[in-house]
């Protein structure tokens, strides 16, 4: 019984007791009132915790009808992709249009990356960066143009395929509801050993943290367990270090990182200049030596 209850209860004694003085309520009727209050306590409690369950599970409908509606992606039946053309930018725009609904945000770009190095784009905020980046996985389409990734019009590409080719880290620093272990993996289509798993955490100067926790790479993220923001960006960089990805999209880092987190970041992606990445920054969160193209 919670403490409202048990005020409301002194009350109606209370209340019963001086109508019982005062000859308007007896003893026995007063005894029954109390016994059928009692009995129905537990029901009334039952059915408001009830009705706000009912609420919440309306509420998690709502969201998953939502999800359900989105419309679904196109299946490509192509077993494998086509072969990288060799000395193909990484990526290349040519005369891309695009807008959200009525919106335009992007018209005519054009620009080329090369497969090798890093390359930035600059730009103010909702200036269409992370739009381009999405243009290249093909979570979107252009309205206009034409986009190839590694010598081959994006289209040709089997979607399998394309998002195994280029990497993808978003701002938030997405992770999954799962043990450490499970977030390197994702996107991996072999299981490495730990001592791999150790080395990627190693390159982003996270290892010792993972070995510090209950667990170490087999501890639950999400619940009792969890990584600071810093350590979830860290992780989430380590995750790509273990794909194959010839592309790597990168969309701007948060302006809130710390200064240890900005050096271990840049001295990240000047290792991984030996791949294909091709990345989307703000102006003031370039990693030193990087160059630019605009």
């Amino acid at each position: 019984m919670g403490l409202g209850q048990q005020i409301a209860l002194v009350s109606i004694i209370l209340g019963g007791g001086v109508r019982m003085a005062s000859g308007d309520l007896s003893m026995p009727d007063f005894t029954a009132f109390l016994l059928y209050l009692l009995q129905l306590v537990a029901p009334v409690a039952i059915v408001a915790s009830s009705i706000s369950q009912l609420q919440a599970g309306l509420a998690a409908r709502t969201r998953f009808d939502e999800l359900l509606s989105l419309p679904q992606e196109a299946d490509d039946t192509a077993p494998t992709g086509p072969v990288p053309v060799e000395g193909a930018p990484g990526v290349e725009f040519s005369d891309i249009a695009f807008g959200y609904d009525d919106e335009p945000v992007l018209g005519n770009l054009t620009f080329s990356a090369p497969r090798r190095g890093l390359t930035a784009l600059v730009g103010h905020s909702g200036a269409g960066k992370s739009t381009v980046l999405t243009l290249i996985e093909r979570f979107v389409h252009p309205d206009k143009g034409t986009i190839r990734v590694l010598g081959h019009d994006v289209m040709d590409w089997p979607l399998n395929e394309l998002r195994r080719r280029v990497a993808y880290v978003d701002q938030s620093f997405t992770l999954l509801e799962g043990t450490v272990r499970d977030n390197l993996l994702l996107g991996c289509e072999a299981a490495p050993g730990d001592d791999v798993l150790l080395d990627a955490l190693h390159s982003v100067a996270l290892r010792d943290e993972v070995l510090r926790l209950p667990d170490g790479l087999d501890t639950v993220l999400g619940r009792a367990t969890d990584l600071s923001g810093g350590q979830r960006q860290r992780l989430a960089l380590a995750r790509v270090l273990l794909t194959d990805a010839d592309v790597f999209c990168w969309t701007n880092p948060p302006r809130s990182w710390t200064a240890s987190t900005n050096s271990v970041c840049a001295t990240w992606s000047r290792g991984l200049r030996r791949t294909a990445p091709w990345s989307s920054w703000p102006t003031d969160c370039l990693p030193c030596s990087m160059p630019i193209t605009c």
